[in-house]
């Protein structure tokens, strides 16, 4: 007898869904690809994925490369992202007030939101003679090894924590359990201050402090972290404690004051 007599449809693979999942792995590519790469990134077959592109090309999502006969992303990308971006009212909002905090202690400050075990940078900050590394709009670090991540963890629910800790781990593997012990005890340090510090674990010339909010009209959660980046990260420790964190949580005031949180 069937126990399951009238299980949820499972929804049918579309075309649009393979043409998200062919521009998806220009994400991590940094460079053009072709259909052999993007057949082994997608799995499609390579039919599909001629067919695909030529679509995607007449569209303005991606440009053909005829010198090295590849694909790569196409400027109609760009009025995508645009949109998307200027349709976050938090990023209007936070960008005075993430220039103030960078030019008052001069360091970074970024903007984010957690994707896939990631934080993708939505906007960054910083004082004007400060050299940033992998801060740009759209770039992503990881969740588990930065303090934007861990932030971010912290605000989740039980259930979005555990959808993350399952990427985390897959990603992880053997070392999982002991990234996640630096995890809970940054959750914790968000109990007791408002805020995390990590240092030196992404990389070793990185040492930040980390926020974050749940904007419950937009249903999404948002961090904000600032810190060091370069050879002064090693003595940052009594900085990040005594003005970052602290910085960081009156820029999270003002913020949350302004969404109306």
């Amino acid at each position: 007898m069937n126990e399951h007599p009238n299980p949820t449809p499972r929804r049918p693979v579309t075309t649009l869904d393979r043409a998200f999942q062919l521009l998806a792995a220009f994400r991590d590519a940094g460079g053009p690809l072709g259909n052999g790469d993007l057949a082994a990134i997608t799995g499609l077959p390579k039919p599909t994925i001629s067919r695909l592109a030529r679509a995607l090309v007449a569209a303005g999502y991606l440009e053909y490369v005829p010198r090295v006969r590849q694909y790569q992303l196409g400027v109609a990308i760009l009025a995508l992202s645009r949109a998307k971006l200027s349709a976050i009212p938090i990023r209007r909002i936070a960008r005075p007030h993430m220039r103030q905090l960078a030019m008052e202690l001069g360091l970074t400050v970024d903007l984010g939101t957690p994707v896939d075990g990631d934080v993708l940078y939505l906007d960054f900050a910083r004082a004007d003679a400060l050299l940033t590394a992998n801060a740009d709009v759209g770039g992503r670090n990881p969740l588990d090894v930065t303090a934007a991540g861990r932030a971010c963890l912290a605000v989740m629910s039980p259930a979005e924590r555990r959808r993350a800790y399952d990427i985390l781990a897959r990603r992880r593997g053997e070392d999982w359990p002991m990234i996640r012990e630096r995890i809970e005890a940054s959750l914790l340090e968000m109990k007791r201050l408002g805020f995390c510090v990590v240092e030196r674990e992404f990389r070793p010339e990185n040492a930040f402090a980390g926020v974050a909010l749940r904007d419950d009209k937009q249903g999404q959660i948002y961090s904000f972290a600032g810190g060091v980046i370069g050879e002064s990260a090693a003595k940052s420790n009594q900085l990040l404690y005594a003005k970052v964190g602290p910085g960081l949580l009156r820029l999270l005031a003002l913020v949350s004051d302004e969404l109306g949180q």
